[in-house]
């Protein structure tokens, strides 16, 4: 059977694993401020263009915070000035309220729920639709098991295994954001592997896909801040069961929580 391709929208990262597929789990790893939140939001926008039904699970911010972060990025406006309107422009707010009617009309949920479990994002996809569906989950350290055991790494085990299940038997595309454990941050390259994942021999076995965002400039901060708060990120991509593994890399613009193909 063909197997459609759904693009993730970024060129670089097309052209290393060629895009998602149904009855895929792809993880996305990364430490604390490296922009997983932000890539995912903008994973999230870019698969609506695809005609997916987009659902993002967010274990840990309110959805009112994703959503400014959404439009901060869509509208090239600085997310800081979500917290303080005074600060916005008349410009800035025409350019909000474009994109605020842009994204009523994406195909895009948005859910804070603190405590998912694999049966929770069962329910949540139960819906019948002629598109491709997608979610996104923020992410799988604060999941709960459907299987209560006093052992978490048994847990998180058992929460993949069920969202590769729920992959392919509802052919969705599940892409999950991971922790990385901190003793990454002791070693000379500072560059997650698989074997950093938080609590995750499973992980590794049940991804399909297995991506790391690592951000120099976060370890080694230059001299001279760049301006539009620009980082080199680099995404990666340290299995992938059907293709090519391989670094892509991007600019993200950190104040308006963008990312951009170099």
């Amino acid at each position: 059977e063909e197997t459609s391709i759904i693009k993730t929208g970024f060129k670089s990262l097309d052209e290393t694993i060629g895009g998602f597929k149904p009855k895929q789990l792809n993880i996305i790893g990364a430490r604390p401020s490296m922009g997983k939140t932000a890539f995912a939001i903008n994973l999230a926008e870019n698969l609506t263009k695809q005609n997916c039904e987009v659902t993002f699970v967010s274990c840990e911010t309110g959805e009112r915070n994703i959503t400014e972060r959404l439009l901060a990025s869509m509208a090239g406006v600085n997310l800081s000035k979500f917290t303080f309107v005074k600060a916005l422009t008349n410009e800035d707010i025409d350019k909000i309220i474009t994109q605020i009617d842009r994204y009523s009309e994406m195909d895009l949920k948005v859910i804070d729920q603190a405590k998912v479990k694999p049966s929770t994002i069962r329910r949540m996809m139960a819906n019948k639709t002629d598109k491709q569906k997608v979610i996104i989950i923020d992410y799988i350290q604060l999941m709960a098991s459907d299987v209560k055991t006093n052992d978490r790494r048994l847990e998180i085990e058992s929460i993949s295994r069920d969202l590769k299940i729920l992959a392919k038997e509802t052919n969705a595309v599940i892409i999950v954001l991971a922790q990385v454990k901190r003793e990454v941050e002791q070693r000379q390259d500072k560059r997650p592997m698989m074997s950093d994942l938080k609590e995750a021999g499973g992980l590794e076995q049940d991804a399909d896909i297995i991506s790391f965002l690592y951000r120099d400039d976060y370890y080694n901060p230059p001299e001279v801040p760049n301006a539009f708060s620009k980082s080199e990120v680099e995404c990666i991509v340290a299995k992938n069961k059907d293709g090519a593994t391989g670094t892509a890399k991007f600019d993200f613009y950190k104040k308006i929580q963008r990312f951009m193909d170099v």
